[in-house]
């Protein structure tokens, strides 16, 4: 039986403008170009996985039945990712804005996970038919779909790894994955003594690992009963868009745990499809598999 990857939570289409500058007080900024595409953490991380040839299974909200709900379902095949996306006329495909600044490439969101809470529960039978016998070695779970993620989690064997994105230290699915991604806001003091502090509020039930992301600056991991490592960023020449890199690193890390590889080294892998996805305007971005089995 070949194993598989199962990504579970938002898929919906990216709206960006380019901008000469983010907005800041008492300067202009300047629209440049505007540009869509197929987006969502869920989505983005299924995309990359499946461009390095890795069988992935993408579930999520509803998406519409009108042309950008369509051309989503279209752009998942042509990519060869196996999609249980649900269609249905009543609601349009949800859509994230986004401003990038074009000097730095950095990104930030003025709508974001809006309409994503709405699920077809007739995707979590066949989904945990797959559980049960096995099918999944390694799931990533954005609890933003909480109903979904709150019949899917429970149900999940100790055998496969489950990581979840985002949530607080007091979020009732804690006790039900094994590891958790967080992104550090810019202020965060980026110290050992901080991550350590930081992640002892987390750990509970099932939880054993954290990985703290940190933009430019690079990841913090935190295992349970174990001392914090820093791992840099992969220097980057020019940043084009930060959009979807914490979603590029995901893919990464996943990808090198279901290869066999070691947390340590996956998150290597990680690193890289970060920055490779920094210099890439969009979403997301290809080429990645041959990043990785060049390294």
């Amino acid at each position: 039986m070949r194993r598989k990857i199962l990504c579970f939570g938002e898929v919906a289409w990216d709206r960006a403008w380019l901008l000469n500058q983010l907005p800041r007080p008492g300067l202009d900024s300047v629209i440049l170009a505007e540009y869509e595409s197929p987006g969502g953490c869920a989505l983005n991380s299924a995309y990359m996985l499946a461009s390095c040839h890795v069988p992935v299974v993408l579930a999520g909200n509803y998406v519409g039945s009108g042309l950008r709900g369509q051309a989503l379902r279209e752009y998942l095949l042509t990519a060869g990712v196996e999609s249980h996306v649900v269609s249905r006329s009543e609601k349009p495909t949800p859509l994230n804005q986004c401003l990038v600044a074009q000097s730095s490439g950095e990104r930030t969101f003025i709508l974001s996970h809006d309409g994503i809470q709405d699920y077809s529960p007739t995707l979590i039978g066949p989904i945990l038919d797959d559980l049960s016998s096995g099918v999944f070695s390694h799931i990533f779970v954005q609890p933003y779909i909480h109903e979904g993620t709150k019949h899917l989690l429970p149900n999940v064997p100790k055998s496969t790894w489950i990581l979840a994105q985002e949530i607080d230290c007091n979020s009732e699915f804690l006790p039900n994955i094994d590891a958790l991604q967080l992104s550090l806001d810019e202020g965060t003091v980026f110290l050992a003594s901080t991550i350590t502090q930081l992640a002892s509020t987390f750990f509970r039930g099932r939880l054993r690992e954290i990985f703290f992301t940190h933009g430019a600056h690079g990841v913090w991991y935190q295992r349970k009963d174990s001392l914090p490592r820093f791992f840099p960023a992969v220097p980057v020449d020019k940043v084009v868009d930060t959009t979807g890199c914490g979603d590029a690193f995901r893919a990464g890390l996943i990808l090198g745990l279901f290869s066999g590889a070691t947390t340590v080294e996956a998150i290597l892998v990680g690193l890289k499809f970060g920055a490779l996805k920094a210099q890439t305007r969009g979403s997301h971005c290809k080429g990645l598999c041959e990043s990785h089995t060049g390294s």
